[in-house]
């Protein structure tokens, strides 16, 4: 399975969720949305994490 983990900030949870999701043999990217967010490209992952939280609208980071 291939996971797409998409961020905002850069926490450090983000990127321990992607180490222990590599360490269980999992295919997985973080992918930042204020610089790589493309539709196109996450259609090739079979499951879509969403790390944003929901007052991100309000800081205008994207």
């Amino acid at each position: 399975m291939k996971v797409a983990i998409l961020y905002e900030s850069g926490e450090w949870s983000d990127y321990a969720l992607l180490d222990n999701l590599k360490k269980l043999g999992v295919d997985a990217d973080l992918i930042n949305m204020n610089t790589s967010l493309e539709l196109n490209n996450l259609l090739q992952y079979q499951l879509v994490v969403s790390r944003i939280f929901a007052s991100a609208q309000f800081r205008k980071n994207f």
